[in-house]
């Protein structure tokens, strides 16, 4: 290894002090560019799951959350359900992120809290018309139904995966 090391040094030598093999004078070195890491590398900060906004300039841009929530464990989908819709309530991004994805919470978070503080119950989403997802857990409210389609999720138990509504 210190072979190759001690060979890369001398080419680089060679380049910087300007000797060609053809006598011609060498060009000026052009500096080296610098690499920078995507920003979804694996070395780059988590976004906390926070999408990025677009068309808002900075100053109107959430204020990004101190420290991101603890993580946490869901026991049933009804659970994830009721956390998520509790977070919604409270207008909690960070903790709605907990029982769900980025793309579900921007979903929810686009219409207004509901009354209900909890689903009103769980049924297996094979039974509710969706055999992809293990449960759809809801609620009613005047005019129509909130469905949260749940599936089992490593990290944390459950995962709302999904956030529809229907008219009566």
């Amino acid at each position: 290894m210190s072979r190759a090391l001690v060979l890369a040094a001398a080419a680089g030598l060679v380049l910087l002090t300007g000797c060609t093999s053809d006598d011609k004078p060498a060009a000026s070195p052009t500096p080296p560019a610098t690499a920078t890491a995507p920003s979804d590398s694996p070395s780059a900060p988590p976004s906390a799951g926070i999408p990025p906004q677009t068309g808002v300039s900075p100053s109107q841009a959430p204020a990004a959350p101190s420290q991101a929530p603890a993580p946490i464990t869901f026991g049933s989908a009804q659970q994830a359900a009721d956390h998520l819709i509790t977070a919604w309530r409270k207008g909690d991004r960070g903790a709605a992120l907990q029982a769900a994805g980025p793309n579900t919470v921007e979903k929810v978070f686009a219409l207004p809290a509901p009354a209900v503080d909890r689903v009103e119950g769980c049924d297996p989403g094979s039974e509710a018309g969706d055999p992809s997802y293990a449960y759809r857990c809801h609620y009613l409210y005047e005019g129509g139904a909130s469905h949260l389609w749940i599936n089992a999720y490593a990290a944390t138990g459950w995962r709302v995966e999904n956030f529809t509504q229907s008219a009566d």
